[in-house]
């Protein structure tokens, strides 16, 4: 485990998707830093209204702009040197904070909707238009991107709406956001709305009240196949088809394989396999030192995981099904049932999961084998799971408690254990100050690596087990000794001129070096147009820097 030096950060850090800058949000300046140089490559001063107002600070798919989100004013600024900025003034014609805001996927629009959920605003970036979409049915910064979904590839809008009592499905097309369809959907009340990874499908998925109901629609709006719970409930719960419905869907990168949990202990997974059994347990030692060291031992018997507030009896059956079941029943004062985490590594081979009843122990079951692989075993309850997002069978977990500030444990299946990664002995003052954030750095190297932050300080981790293994930050160093060795055999002396090649029928010149070119707005000239009318847009003006004109 090898980390990184430490940089400033804010309440507002976050990684690029494509893992090669971080962005930090300042009460006066956003700044954007190279993962590979770990050096300030772009500084963008904010307007003085903007301090400590910020409700949303987001990165485009793209990883080539930033959001910078008010209650009543959005920012889009180029991560890099761009010649645009974009401001759209009083976007909803409220002062919410709990204003949703969010790209496209393709970083061109900008999605808004406001806290009472009267209309759902596309912003288009390159057209200067807005399209108005009236009766989201979701539209809270938790549950917007539930009733909204863009098909992959192809970026067609399907929308969930609700009136007069009645769910309805949009389809629009991906430029014009035009409606090509719509029509109402066989569902009471529809929790979500999501199209497959592949884009073979577009799922509506209906309310745990109402039972076990999926929806398979084409991408040109016919249903295809409507899945009302497993064909082959297990044989303990008497009262399966009368028990509450489908809690969570996630679908896998390759959209192969569909896993379902609802209120019991059952995660289905469409095609899905068996059980078998294959234990961690933690163990939490206190050295000498007096600091705690996390640690994995296999279990030598087969052990029951801790469940929410009742005690274990007896070893989960056997039913020839995905069943992540603690070894008690629930009772009545332990309202928490079924799964609330599911998440497909990037090879859709392991599927990990997470329990209610068992909130500390996280399940991980190899779908192509038909078994389970592991069982993971902690003293802090488990709050996120998170596969890395093109490495293979490598899963980071976090935990709950004040124990586990600044601690992430990262799972191999070739290794003996999950291995904990410490940031907090690395932080100055020994301790996460305000709300931390971690995420993969999905970033070309011989090791995964980690981003993480607080308040103040950020820095990178790398999972790289030997000192001969390049790090991501290590690899522009060696690339800078090796330009400054080439450039120090092409220069003659001291003078700092390169001699004349008679290979070269150019006069020889001065050699200077390369920097990058800080964007800030003294170079620039912003417009910046107010618009208060309900009629919702944007300016945007390009910028042309005086050296130029």
């Amino acid at each position: 485990m090898f980390f990184s030096r430490k940089f400033p950060s804010s309440c507002h850090s976050t990684a690029s998707p494509n893992g090669q800058l971080v962005a930090t949000l300042f009460p006066q300046a956003v700044t954007v830093r190279s993962v590979e140089s770990m050096e300030v490559v772009s500084t963008i001063k904010l307007p003085s209204d903007l301090s400590g107002n910020v409700c949303s600070f987001l990165w485009s798919p793209t990883s080539d702009k930033l959001l910078v989100a008010a209650p009543d004013e959005i920012h889009v600024f180029p991560a890099l040197r761009k010649s645009f900025r974009a401001v759209i003034r009083n976007p909803m014609n409220v002062t919410s904070r709990h204003l949703f805001v969010q790209f496209g996927p393709t970083g061109t629009d900008v999605l808004a909707c406001p806290p009472f959920g009267l209309k759902f605003v596309i912003f288009d970036l390159n057209s200067s238009r807005c399209f108005e979409i009236g009766n989201p049915k979701f539209f809270g910064p938790l549950s917007a991107s539930k009733g909204f979904s863009f098909r992959p590839r192809t970026a067609h809008l399907a929308l969930l709406t609700r009136a007069q009592g009645k769910d309805l499905v949009s389809l629009h097309h991906p430029v014009s956001r035009e409606l090509l369809r719509s029509w109402h959907p066989d569902t009471m009340d529809a929790s979500q709305l999501s199209w497959t990874t592949d884009g073979r499908w577009l799922v509506v998925c209906e309310s745990p009240a109402h039972g076990h109901k999926l929806l398979f629609y084409t991408s040109d709006g016919h249903l295809f196949k409507t899945w009302t719970g497993p064909s082959d409930p297990p044989v303990t719960d008497k009262d399966y088809a009368l028990g509450a419905g489908i809690r969570v869907v996630e679908c896998s990168r390759d959209g192969e394989s569909i896993a379902v949990g609802d209120h019991s202990r059952c995660i289905c997974v469409l095609n899905g396999g068996a059980v078998t059994e294959g234990i961690w347990q933690e163990q939490l030692t206190i050295p000498q030192t007096g600091c705690s060291v996390h640690a994995f031992v296999k279990a030598s018997l087969a052990v029951s995981p801790p469940p929410w507030a009742v005690e274990a009896s007896k070893p989960p059956p056997n039913n020839g099904a995905i069943n992540a079941r603690n070894a008690s029943g629930a009772t009545g004062d332990d309202l928490r049932s079924g799964a609330s985490l599911i998440a497909f590594d990037a090879s859709t081979t392991l599927l990990a999961s997470r329990i209610e009843e068992a909130p500390t122990t996280v399940w991980i079951w190899d779908l192509k084998a038909a078994e389970l692989r592991a069982v993971l075993m902690f003293h802090g309850h488990v709050t996120s799971l998170s596969w890395h997002p093109s490495i293979r069978e490598l899963l980071a977990i976090r935990c709950d408690g004040d124990s586990y500030g600044g601690i992430l444990f990262v799972w191999d299946p070739l290794w003996q254990g999950p291995r904990a990664v410490n940031f907090v002995d690395r932080l100055a003052e020994q301790r996460v100050v305000g709300r931390s954030r971690w995420s993969w750095l999905d970033v070309q190297a011989d090791s995964a690596a980690l981003f993480f932050a607080d308040s103040k300080e950020a820095m990178f981790a790398s999972i790289a087990e030997s000192d001969e293994e390049l790090l991501p930050w290590e690899s522009h160093e060696q690339g800078q000794q090796q330009q400054h060795e080439r450039e120090a055999n092409s220069f003659s002396g001291s003078s700092g001129h390169r001699e004349e090649s008679p290979l070269e029928l150019i006069p020889a010149e001065d050699v200077q070096g390369e920097g990058y070119n800080l964007v800030t707005d003294e170079e620039e000239e912003v417009a910046v147009v107010d618009i208060t009318e309900l009629d919702d847009t944007f300016r945007f003006k390009k910028f042309v820097s005086p050296r130029d004109t």
